[in-house]
């Protein structure tokens, strides 16, 4: 939305910047789901102002997929198409003048969004949100407390170091530190794990990331109290109107306000990856920071921002780059007990088998069962068990589920994690009582470093 000249300079360093802090290491875990928005986001403000330019229905129909495949990967992108209709609402004339085409793009576009997931929502849990579903605090009844909240909890997850040895005392004690009445108030309308950091990042949690938000704060304020006296505009006028510009830049603000007043959820900083490269054009627009970049301490410090994003993702657990575990072993036999590296080991190891973390109760199973019943926690992973690929299927059961019910599924057998029955304030002995089933075996298995050792059962239906 800028002009073509000087002032682009800006832009064009912190957007060659801006995917060492995020992508680097969201690549580095399994986050296509937040990777691929933010392309769908460029996308469709960057074809809607080519429409602009070239007044080519076609671009316009690019931006309307781009737009509806946005909204398809995450519901919490819904509110960025304020931004995009600023942007294409004067061109719907275009639209006219080949209705037909356009009445096909819109169909695909409304296949491809998020419309068939609310009208399933709609239709098996009566709310085209399917918040209903999840846990009362993801969703925010006090718009208050949800914007405070969730502007705390974005600038944590993306101040906080990359390497973060401190983590569990911060973990420990934030609830101390900070204020009662703010501590209260979270607890009280937002999910679990609100001030919850880790000693890496992680893709759960992964925003734009310690390194890109402190160089921008710093930038800013470089550019507001630094000597940087004003350049003259020698760029082309822009085809589209100023107005229409402002409220480009402005939409996207609006957008993280109605996601602060509506989300509980303690992941803000990644689920708003979107949002970043249409929220940051408004605060480097301006002659002051195309000079700032172009500084010598500017360029040395975007440098340290990228080592900072390979150091990360070197070390990430999901996928290290480094032998991890042969050298934390090899340290640990020099200083044996030593906290910092028996944590490190734990980690790394629990991540190494993450692709297939239920295959020590293969064994307890019988080898020739062809449908298994899975009764577990939103965040345990059932792939061993469908292995091999394409002989075998895997079902989800709930807890209130009958034993008819799961009977008539082809279920013969069911793996239960004791963590799930534990969160759902039941025992293994209630559960087998009401569901008919009888133990055939138990083994305790570590899927996350946070929860330890947790106990698995197999089952047999009656």
């Amino acid at each position: 939305c800028t002009r073509l000249g000087v002032r682009a300079r800006a832009a064009w360093h912190w957007m060659w910047l801006l995917p060492t802090g995020y992508n680097f290491l969201l690549q580095a875990g399994s986050a296509g789901n937040d990777t691929f928005p933010t392309v769908f986001a460029l996308a469709a403000i960057a074809f809607g102002l080519q429409a602009w330019k070239s007044r080519q229905v076609s671009d316009l129909w690019y931006s309307i997929l781009a737009a509806a495949l946005l909204t398809g990967a995450k519901a919490t992108n819904l509110p960025l198409l304020l931004s995009w209709a600023v942007l294409i609402f004067p061109l719907v004339p275009l639209l006219w003048r080949r209705w037909l085409p356009t009445a096909f793009i819109v169909c695909v576009a409304a296949v491809v969004s998020f419309l068939p997931t609310a009208l399933l929502n709609v239709k098996y849990c009566g709310d085209w949100s399917g918040s209903v579903l999840e846990p009362a605090g993801q969703t925010m009844h006090r718009p208050l407390v949800g914007i405070v909240g969730n502007a705390f909890q974005i600038l944590l997850d993306n101040f906080a170091p990359p390497i973060f040895p401190m983590a569990g005392w911060w973990n420990q004690n934030a609830t101390r530190l900070l204020p009662q009445s703010f501590v209260s108030l979270v607890e009280k309308n937002f999910d679990i794990g609100f001030f919850w950091l880790g000693e890496l990042p992680t893709e759960d949690w992964a925003g734009i990331g310690f390194g890109i938000s402190a160089l921008l704060a710093v930038s800013l304020l470089a550019a507001r109290w630094g000597k940087t006296p004003g350049l003259a505009n020698a760029g082309k006028k822009s085809p589209v109107p100023r107005i229409v510009c402002q409220l480009v830049l402005f939409a996207p603000w609006i957008a993280l306000l109605a996601y602060c007043v509506k989300s509980g959820m303690v992941t803000a900083a990644r689920l708003i990856s979107p949002y970043y490269f249409l929220l940051l054009p408004s605060l480097i627009l301006g002659a002051g920071q195309a000079l700032i970049v172009r500084r010598r301490w500017w360029k040395f410090a975007s440098w340290s921002v990228m080592f900072l994003a390979f150091v990360v993702l070197i070390l990430t657990p999901p996928r290290p780059l480094w032998p991890a575990q042969t050298i934390l072993s090899a340290a640990l036999r020099s200083h044996p007990g030593q906290p910092l590296l028996t944590r490190a080991l734990k980690v790394y190891s629990v991540y190494a088998i993450r692709s297939d973390p239920l295959a020590p109760l293969l064994p307890l199973l019988p080898s020739d069962f062809k449908v298994m019943g899975f009764l577990g926690t939103p965040d345990d992973i059932d792939i061993s068990l469908w292995r091999p690929y394409g002989t075998r299927r895997v079902e989800h059961i709930l807890l209130t589920d009958s034993s008819e019910l799961v009977r008539s599924k082809g279920i013969d057998y069911a793996v239960v994690s004791g963590l799930n029955l534990e969160e759902k304030k039941t025992t293994l002995s209630a559960w087998l009582a009401q569901s008919g089933a009888e133990l055939i075996a138990t083994t305790n298995l570590t899927l996350k470093v946070t929860d330890g050792p947790q106990a698995w059962h197999v089952v047999k239906f009656r």
